[in-house]
């Protein structure tokens, strides 16, 4: 019987009447919008929307389906309220909704003028896909239809979730449940942290096999003012192996920066000329314990590690 609805639905223009004989009240038009979304028909929910918007790049068949495949809407109800309004609620997934949506009257029936929602967000990253739609680049904002959406980014290790939950939770109309407008939150997987940790450890054992004083690119070093300088060949070490398990680890503005925060003592041991009194020594030196910040660029394959 459902096989038999969408092709109903999609077959001619006629099945519209033979389904809807009359779009006369703004329940009946809100009703054909809203099971039109749950057939998957792109094109018939547009047709009921008073002014459809001209980027359809999420208000298609598939984008839709996928929708469906998430979080089906059931348990449609509706009630009609004064000035062309009417009352939805229904179930998104394992989700209560409820949105009040406005119709307007025209020639061949009622129309909707707020049917659909809108997913705001903006990304550095290219190749982003809204259920399974690539997100237009440079846009802020793309109308969908009431629903469930995902976001995928490219980058193995980088997701965006909207400001609660996993998906987008999309009722329609003037939404009274729902998800939360506002910028995506950038999320860093398990696998993306252990990454950035893991090249900060190879990073740092690098820094610590270094037998200059000052070593390049690195997060220790003496300093000129320090009151024993070396004579030659130093060996580094630390006091304490760092908590990586405590490490805090945070995606930067760029989507694929991360940055690891980490507590390190160094110790150095070599020969040394005591500045004092210009007497050579042999010693082993080691500083307070601080704060290091290593930036990792997830982008690159293996990750490169910046001291900071």
């Amino acid at each position: 019987m459902a096989a038999m609805l969408v092709i109903a639905l999609v077959g001619c223009a006629g099945a519209d009447r033979a389904l809807h004989p009359r779009l006369d009240t703004p329940v009946r038009a809100v009703a054909a919008f809203y099971q039109a979304v749950v057939a998957g028909d792109s094109a018939r929910a547009l047709n009921l929307v008073a002014e459809p918007p001209s980027d359809r790049t999420l208000l298609t068949d598939d984008v839709l389906k996928r929708s469906n495949e998430l979080a089906p809407i059931t348990n449609l109800s509706y009630a009609a309220q004064d000035d062309g309004r009417v009352a939805v609620t229904f179930s998104l997934g394992s989700s209560q909704q409820r949105a009040v949506v406005r119709t307007v009257a025209g020639p061949d029936g009622y129309r909707l003028t707020d049917g659909l929602g809108a997913i705001d967000f903006t990304t550095e990253l290219t190749g982003v896909l809204v259920n399974g739609a690539t997100w237009p680049a440079e846009t802020a904002s793309a109308a969908v239809f009431p629903g469930a959406y995902e976001v995928v980014t490219p980058h193995r290790y980088v997701v965006l979730k909207p400001l609660s939950g996993d998906l987008w939770l999309l009722p329609g109309g003037e939404s009274e449940t729902g998800t939360a407008a506002g910028l995506p939150k950038g999320s860093l997987s398990d696998a993306g942290r252990g990454a950035a940790v893991d090249a900060t450890r190879l990073s740092l054992d690098a820094c610590l096999a270094a037998t200059d004083s000052n070593p390049s690119g690195c997060p220790q070093g003496i300093s000129r003012k320090n009151r024993y300088q070396p004579k030659g060949k130093v060996q580094w070490g630390l006091q304490d192996e760092p908590t990586w398990d405590q490490a805090r680890v945070q995606l930067q503005e760029r989507p694929t920066g991360v940055s690891v925060s980490i507590t390190l003592a160094f110790i150095v041991a070599g020969d040394f000329t005591d500045t004092a009194n210009q007497s050579s020594v042999s010693a082993t030196l080691q500083s307070d314990p601080g704060s290091y910040v290593a930036i990792v660029d997830l982008a690159t394959d293996p990750p490169v590690v910046a001291w900071s």
